[in-house]
């Protein structure tokens, strides 16, 4: 045990001795850090950033059928493929898709688009069909612009494009079926009225005309939850839209702190390589 004490000692004096001997290095690269770090961040142009919230119809056109959440997987990609080209700086291609001129373009840092998740009761994460999509900008005032260039980038996508034609046309029909269905019921409703007789009490005529009415009041229903889809379930929806923020993201701290921490671990090895040439 006292072996073991006298080892724990030696380790501690001994770091202390070799801070100690090698304190102005250390003091150097601490503050070569700051200034570097200062340099840095005062030489980097400043930018912008925001979200927004949205939705997209995509997953339901393809699919045709209800399901507890829309997909949002497709549409993120895509976002998430508009990254790569401001990452490659396609200026050009870029600007085609978002139908937007190059001077916006050259102010867009970033985007990137994510899932969002719902937490339940047990704490677990659980996915919605809304998603979050984070824009950076070297310029405040191309944000309205840059969430028109996502709208026409959904809306003119020629695979986009093509299943939400075909999207709105079934709902059109569906919609126009229901209403001939309803017109026939409304018309077998009348004839039953206008041919009861109400001498006597009809049992057999009520109970036709009540089911005659609760088919239509269904179909009724039915009509407006397709018109819903119809007009709320476009290519892309922004339940948020991107706010306009007033100031620049403030890196400095953080990059004094990671340019600074480099910057000693480097003094640390130039300090080992010097004791190791002692011994």
């Amino acid at each position: 045990m006292a072996k073991q004490e006298h080892s724990i000692r030696e380790i501690l004096f001994g770091a202390i001795d070799f801070f100690r001997n090698y304190k102005k290095i250390f003091f150097l690269s601490f503050l070569l850090g700051i200034i570097v770090s200062i340099f840095y961040n005062n030489t980097k142009k400043p930018f912008y950033k925001t979200s927004a919230i949205a939705i997209s119809g995509l997953d339901f056109y393809e699919n045709y059928e209800n399901q507890p959440i829309l997909d949002p997987l497709l549409p993120i990609e895509m976002i998430n493929f508009l990254a790569e080209d401001i990452r490659q700086k396609n200026k050009n291609e870029l600007s085609e898709l978002l139908n937007l001129p190059i001077s916006c373009i050259e102010q867009l840092k970033s985007i990137e688009a994510k899932e969002m998740y719902r937490i339940d009761a047990d704490n677990r994460q659980n996915p919605i069909s809304k998603f979050e999509i984070e824009i950076k900008v070297y310029d405040q005032n191309v944000v309205e612009k840059v969430e028109e260039g996502l709208l026409f980038y959904f809306t003119n996508n020629t695979y986009v494009k093509s299943y939400y034609e075909m999207y709105q046309k079934r709902h059109e029909a569906i919609i126009d079926k229901i209403d001939e269905e309803i017109s026939s019921l409304m018309s077998a409703r009348s004839s039953q009225l206008h041919t009861a007789d109400f001498s006597s009490v009809s049992i057999t005529n009520n109970r036709s005309r009540s089911v005659t009415q609760n088919q239509i009041i269904e179909l009724y229903k039915q009509k407006q939850d397709y018109i819903k889809e119809f007009v709320l379930l476009k290519p892309l929806s922004f339940v948020k839209s991107f706010s306009k923020p007033e100031k620049p993201e403030d890196l400095l701290w953080p990059r004094v702190l990671t340019i600074t921490l480099i910057s000693l671990i480097l003094g640390f090895i130039i300090a080992g390589v010097k004791e190791l040439e002692k011994k």
